[in-house]
């Protein structure tokens, strides 16, 4: 008998095959038709929902019109979040909101998920479109440090190696990141770093940076227009997680002849934002909840 034959005689008489333990037995998922939605689970999940999109706190009826919910519902729903601390009620005006039960809940799952797997698939999905290098980095001290990239397909493009360390105040991913920085340390950083000229464009006047940090603020996004290498450009906008914090940029870089200012504004720009905005909703940054970002 052949060895596969011997597979599916032993397929059909059971031997040669491990039961499951009851542990294993319990922790088996039922088959579709038997898995049913529980109603008051779905309407709570819809209430908690409803106030975190809402971003502050909801009377019981707007509640109620906001989930198609009845009052008699929604409120024996309220009240048993309200017990177990999901949510809080003001005692004076009769307002509900989300606690911060939610946010330690959140938090652990923001430490089981590894955002960086999800920024590559953004990363691949910009490139599919612009085809110019897309990059993700971080900020250590006054450098950036790369730590993902998705190249562009064009014979001339630009390329970092994984790791490599670059002054933050000269590239548009690391002004993107010094922006948002709290401003007594970017005012330290800037105390104890001399800026240096790389090209013509490099800013080094401290008052004049100041101004290019409040400029990033108000627009959402950088430019490095030849400011560290002549010749290339880059665009770049922060990655928020859910305190509403910058922990990265994402950045997509090229030559100068193709990054034109016009097409700057008309399709990269928008297209960093969008795509930085895609990683930062996965971290689950609310501006509405955390204050939104500095001006």
């Amino acid at each position: 008998m052949s060895f596969s034959e011997h597979l599916a005689d032993a397929g059909r008489s059971g031997e040669g095959h491990a039961s499951l333990s009851p542990e294993k037995e319990a922790d088996k998922e039922p088959h579709g038709s038997a898995v049913k939605s529980v109603q008051a689970v779905e309407r709570s999940l819809s209430i908690l929902e409803a106030l975190g999109e809402a971003g502050n706190s909801l009377l019981l009826t707007e509640i109620c019109r906001k989930t198609g919910l009845n009052m008699t519902t929604a409120y024996r729903l309220l009240h048993t979040m309200v017990r177990r601390e999901f949510v809080r009620r003001d005692p004076v005006t009769g307002r509900y909101q989300l606690t911060l039960k939610l946010y330690r809940i959140a938090n652990a799952a923001l430490y089981a998920f590894d955002w960086r797997e999800y920024a590559h698939s953004v990363l691949e999905e910009l490139v599919s479109i612009c085809n110019e290098t897309a990059n993700i980095v971080v900020l250590d001290n006054f450098d950036i440090v790369y730590i993902d990239q998705v190249e562009s397909t064009r014979m001339v493009k630009m390329m970092a190696r994984m790791g490599r360390h670059l002054p933050a105040y000269c590239t548009g991913g690391g002004k993107a990141l010094l922006a948002y920085l709290p401003e007594e340390k970017l005012l330290r950083l800037l105390k104890s770093h001399q800026l240096k000229a790389y090209t013509q464009n490099t800013i080094t006047d401290p008052e004049r940076f100041l101004e290019e940090m409040r400029k990033i603020r108000r627009n959402g996004y950088s430019l490095d227009m030849e400011e560290r290498e002549e010749g290339v450009r880059c665009v770049a906008a922060p990655i928020f997680n859910m305190a509403g914090e910058a922990i990265a940029a994402l950045s997509v870089s090229g030559p100068s002849n193709r990054l034109t200012q016009d097409y700057l504004n008309s399709r990269i720009i928008p297209l960093v934002k969008e795509y930085a905005a895609k990683i930062t909703q996965r971290l689950g940054y609310n501006p509405s909840l955390v204050g939104g970002a500095r001006k």
